[in-house]
């Protein structure tokens, strides 16, 4: 998986949490029994069904992190190895062409010439490490506000739905009419679930903005491939004027 898909993988979990908590969280059926009789089962089950579909959630929800973490951690370690080998050859090309050098002249085109083009790998390598830094730390960010903004939505959810049912049991204890209590009852968890549908749909999507973030990346690293380009070949017309015959490319940097 790459961090592009893991990215999407886990801002479509994220999405997922208000739905599947609103599908634990609907207004209940009190049926034609007298609420005051029914109300301290119906907090009970509801509390239970809520916090069962949240450990659930929670659970699923550590185990893509940890496997999106893993999967980047991964392609770090391969890229990481990638470079190991471009730089050995690398050493062993500047090895050969140490060996054509016959005059001091010829010499010191090989030393400027290994400075320009291990300037010129470093440069794109940092501005690569960059785009893909800011690519990553701008999507976490992201997601994790997105995912911070839900929770508060739950949480105000659960608080206000409490609050309804607290509220009913106060009016039970001093008499009011059950037909009353629960008329406001369904109204107030009626009205808390339709603002948490109203938070949610609030919550902007991150899908838009992470896309952007990775044409940003993109660019970076086009732009560095090309600034790379533009500096080897000015390292090899320097150095043709000491050695006028053709001379080889050296193994470079991958780069993602």
């Amino acid at each position: 998986m790459s961090f592009k898909r893991a990215v999407a993988v886990i801002g479509v979990f994220v999405m997922m949490l208000p739905s599947v908590l609103s599908a634990a969280t609907s207004t209940p059926n009190f049926g034609g029994q007298n609420v005051c009789d029914r109300l301290t089962g119906l907090v009970t089950k509801m509390e239970s069904r809520i916090n069962e579909r949240e450990q659930k959630v929670v659970s699923r929800r550590n185990e893509r992190q940890e496997n999106w973490n893993n999967k980047i951690t991964e392609r770090d370690n391969k890229f990481d190895a990638k470079r190991d080998q471009a730089e050995a050859r690398q050493a062993e090309f500047y090895l050969k062409l140490e060996a054509r050098a016959q005059t001091e002249a010829q010499k010191q085109a090989v030393t400027a010439f290994k400075a320009s083009v291990k300037a010129a790998i470093e440069a794109r390598r940092k501005a690569v490490d960059d785009a893909i830094t800011a690519f990553r730390s701008g999507s976490e960010q992201l997601l994790n506000q997105r995912k911070a903004a839900i929770d508060a939505a739950v949480v105000a959810f659960k608080a206000a739905q409490k609050a309804a049912f607290d509220k009913a049991k106060s009016s039970c204890g001093s008499g009011t009419d059950a037909r009353a209590i629960l008329e406001t009852l369904k109204a107030e968890l009626k009205a808390a679930q339709d603002k948490f549908q109203a938070d949610r749909q609030a919550i902007e999507n991150t899908g838009s903005q992470i896309k952007n973030l990775n044409q940003t990346k993109k660019a970076a690293i086009e732009k560095a491939h090309q600034d790379f380009k533009v500096a080897l070949e000015k390292a090899k017309a320097d150095f043709k004027t000491a050695f006028p015959q053709s001379t080889p490319t050296p193994a470079l940097t991958p780069t993602p």
